[in-house]
């Protein structure tokens, strides 16, 4: 632990008022929230739904209209806006990104997208966030702190969970195009439908950008495109039963630079080079769900597979390629009754069996299979309506690494007449070795079979209020993780190798997350954020791109009623804050050091109106001050881009 850390926390409280007057959010990510319209359900924190006034994990929800009014593309964008998130997205679209949570690691955060855990089990166990768009997506919940006990590996950060759009009603065909700024153009077209028998969504979409030049001193822009098929379709032949399966197909490529003979300050930056990653992942799942004595007691039993694929082309040519397969067999039980008889409580039971295989090969490594089964228990109770605590249990076996358990416990106290939730969470989390850091991948970077999972221990408290009839929502949390067994890597001069090892002491992290939403007139909405994080890692410094210091401040309003009183235009403004970080460097002979990277903003403007019924004139303006910043050592961000497009909604 770094000097007095209580003091630096009274400082940051101090600066956290002066700042913002915020209180902080642990679900109020967005201004409907504000306006008293909180979910009436949410699904991560139990794997079952529940009122989010009963859950004591730090929670946030982003609605399929919230992306809308954002002119969201790719969902990196407003996950800046989320207190305890870092986003790292060095370069154009399409550039190896990473999402940080509470200052954990990318591959600490899990993201499940339509119940299939989407981390690659190759590479370093990381999900490729950089080619998420927000075409398909209806819902994402983000759950803050160790969430081993429900969900497993890749938790010790958090877990992102995705959930896709489904038809509903007519059939209706949407249609939307748009272009702009560095030679882009995306489009998406889907079709959906559906009744009390059934559902279905197909969609399709696709970009494609001539990028922008990250390397400082070179003039060959980076491009990207990616294609994206999402399905998803559901029947149910009696009442008490459903039968679901999804399917989402991604292909991708990014050219990219990679350090060369350019440097600064003696350390080398990125240069021009004919370099791309090509990778595709196919995903599915299929999963009954059974409701008995009147949708009391639950089953669900489901398959889940994941085929990754990834190429890396220099000149066009193949330099190495990895391929790996997950497949997840699962089954829970739920069960909630009430005891009003003996006390006013009411109680939720879930039982959990998961099996999961791993598997992969590569162009310079064997992979071996690696097998896990998880067994869960999770308990929770409600008093009187307004206290909820649950306490889980987690066994891992794994034929890898030793057993290990996961516990967690959360309380939530609920106040409705003066509308305050109290709430606090503790738990573990874990991350097993992804498979090339067990076996290596290519030619200068072997595998340690000998690796030991990293594992966390995290805690949080935290207190939510909602003001004036619920026009504006606070909150203000507090966390703490400590990570033991960091995987960090090693350089070998003599070989020229580097090699995962386990990291000897602990990495702690600590902070603080703020977030106000407010209406402010019956049409103009409001939404901040600030986050302190605090972070020491095994050698004592401040961890590597993670700023101390991160906010965001967005502004809505909607205009033009029509005659049933709904808005047809929308104008939003959202200035995201990074401040300073550092990021580690090195000299043409690989030695190490450390450089500071400048604090920086990026402002959107966005503004959509339906000009016709059904038909939709929508833009956007990305980095609108055009900032100069770096999110890595010498590679320079995108400019200030410009973006346009319409769409249509059409009853079949």
């Amino acid at each position: 632990m770094r000097g007095n850390v209580f003091a630096d926390h009274r400082r940051v409280l101090r600066l956290g008022a002066a700042v913002t007057a915020l209180w902080a959010a642990t679900g109020a990510a967005s201004a409907q929230e504000a306006a008293g319209r909180l979910p009436e359900l949410v699904v991560t924190a139990t794997r079952y739904p529940v009122s989010p006034e009963t859950v004591g994990s730090a929670l946030t929800v982003i609605t399929a209209e919230d992306l809308a009014t954002r002119q969201t593309d790719f969902v990196l964008d407003v996950l800046r806006e989320v207190p305890g998130l870092a986003v790292s997205a060095p370069g154009p679209r399409g550039s190896l990104s990473a999402v940080r949570i509470r200052g954990a690691e990318g591959n600490h955060t899990l993201v499940v997208i339509d119940g299939v855990k989407m981390n690659d089990p190759a590479s370093t166990g990381v999900f490729r966030f950089e080619d998420l768009r927000a075409a398909d997506i209806e819902r994402i919940e983000i759950l803050r702190g160790p969430q081993a006990t429900l969900y497993g590996s890749n938790t010790i950060g958090g877990v992102v969970n995705i959930t896709t759009r489904r038809g509903k009603g007519a059939p209706e065909l949407r249609v939307s195009a748009a272009g702009g700024s560095f030679g882009t153009g995306e489009g998406a077209v889907s079709i959906g439908g559906g009744d009390a028998r059934w559902d279905a969504y197909f969609g399709l979409s696709g970009v494609r950008s001539g990028g922008t030049n990250v390397a400082p001193r070179g003039g060959e822009d980076d491009g990207y495109w990616q294609g994206l098929l999402n399905a998803n379709l559901g029947l149910r032949p009696t009442e008490n039963l459903e039968i679901r399966g999804v399917l989402r197909w991604l292909r991708a490529e990014n050219e990219y630079d990679d350090f060369g003979p350019d440097t600064r300050e003696g350390f080398t930056i990125p240069s021009d080079a004919d370099l791309a990653d090509r990778r595709s992942s196919l995903s599915g799942r299929l999963q009954g769900k059974l409701s008995l004595l009147e949708g009391q007691w639950e089953h669900t039993v489901g398959v889940s597979a994941l085929s990754t694929e990834s190429d890396q082309l220099a000149g066009g040519t193949s330099t190495f390629r990895f391929d790996a397969e997950r497949t997840i067999l699962d089954y829970q039980s739920t069960i909630q009754f009430d005891t009003s008889a003996l006390v006013n409580a009411s109680h939720g039971l879930t039982f959990l069996a998961e099996w999961q295989r791993d598997d992969g090969v590569s162009s310079f490594a064997a992979f071996e299979a690696t097998e896990n089964l998880g067994l869960v228990a999770d308990y929770r109770v409600t008093l009187v309506d307004r206290l909820t605590l649950s306490a889980g249990l987690r066994y891992d076996a794994n034929e890898e690494f030793d057993d290990f358990l996961s516990p967690r416990l959360t309380a939530a106290f609920a106040i409705p007449e003066s509308g305050t939730k109290l709430r606090a969470s503790w738990g573990r989390g874990i991350q097993n070795p992804s498979l090339t850091e067990l076996y290596g991948f290519f030619a200068n970077f072997r595998g340690n079979p000998d690796l030991e999972p990293e594992q966390s221990t995290g805690w949080d408290v935290g207190v939510e209020q909602t003001l004036l009839g619920g026009r504006l929502a606070l909150s203000l949390g507090y966390f703490e993780n400590e990570i033991d067994e960091f995987i960090g890597s090693a350089f070998d001069p003599g070989t020229g190798t580097f090699r995962p090892v386990n990291l000897p002491g602990e990495t702690d992290t600590r902070g603080i997350e703020t977030a106000l939403a407010a209406r402010v007139l019956d049409d103009l909405e409001l939404r901040a954020a600030y986050t302190y994080l605090d972070t020491d890692g095994v050698d004592g410094r401040q961890l590597v791109r993670r700023s101390p210091h991160t906010a965001s401040l967005g502004l809505t309003w909607r205009f033009a009623p029509d005659a049933d009183g709904r808005r047809r235009g929308t104008v939003d403004l959202a200035a995201r804050y990074n401040g300073s970080q550092k990021d580690t460097v090195f000299t043409p002979a690989f030695a190490q050091a450390r450089r500071t990277l400048d604090d920086f903003w990026l402002v959107q403007a966005s503004a959509s109106f339906e000009v016709l019924p059904g038909v939709t004139l929508f833009g956007r303006v990305e980095n609108l001050l055009d900032e100069t910043y770096e999110e890595a050592w010498g590679f320079r961000g995108s400019g200030l881009g410009a973006f346009v497009g319409l769409s249509s909604r059409f009853g079949l």
